[in-house]
Formats: structure tokens, sequence, C-alpha cells
């Protein structure tokens, strides 16, 4: 069935409750309640649970999506456990790709954003469709 996965499906606002112990936690906080700044030519990385085996149909798709406080600059570079994703701008906040079917497996995929430019990345999510 069609879904989408997060990066983070909790607000950062609930782990900054627990200071000083915020330090501890290892669950994504990155949320458009807490937006990244990612530097130009920094990169930071994401871990992103996907439960689909994409691997052997050919119904659905997945799809990558930066959300992002303008696609006005240079895109940024995007891996998806170290492939490279064509991105495109898919609307005037989001940056997106398509994942090949045969790397989406279920289990834990990294994502590496990599800014060309001084970026403000909001959300990162996985559709399928």
């Amino acid at each position: 069935l069609p879904k989408v996965y997060f990066a983070s499906v909790q607000g950062a606002s609930n782990s900054r409750s627990y200071y000083p112990a915020g330090a501890h936690f290892r669950l994504p906080k990155l949320t458009p309640d807490a937006p990244e700044q990612i530097a130009a030519g920094a990169s930071r990385t994401y871990e992103l649970f996907v439960g689909d085996d994409l691997r052997s149909t050919g119904k659905l798709r997945a799809r990558l999506a930066l959300r992002v406080a303008s696609t006005a600059g240079d895109a940024p570079r995007v891996l998806w456990n170290g492939t490279l994703l064509t991105v495109a701008t898919s609307d005037p906040r989001t940056w997106a790709a398509p994942i090949e079917s045969a790397l989406v497996s279920p289990g834990l995929h990294r994502v590496t954003v990599a800014a060309a430019a001084a970026l403000r990345l909001e959300d990162l999510s996985v559709r399928i469709e």
C-alpha cells in the first residue's frame, strides 16, 4: 500500500523536556518544528527505517523528498546508502529524487545530504506510491 516514511516521527519538543539527558537520545530530531542548518560544503547523514520491499514488485515506486526553506540555490547532493540520487525541484520548497526500486528493502537506510549552498532542511521523507 502507498505510505510515507519520515526521518523522525516525533517532534523535537519531546526530547527537549528531558534536558540534560537530551544528549543521550538517539532518536532523530529532524522535524519541521526543529529544522537543521547545513552549511555550504557540509553534509549530514540521517537514518530512515523502511518496512517495504520494492525489489520484487513493479507496482510501487519510491521517491525521496527534502523539504527546505527554498530551492532557489544549487541542488544538494543526496546519497541513498551510498548511491547518488538525481535530485530536482518539485516545488519552491521541495527537492525530490526517485529511488530505484532495487535499492528499497526492509530495514535501516542511510540518507546523506551534502549542501552545495547553505541549506535549511526542515524534513526528510520517502513516499511509496
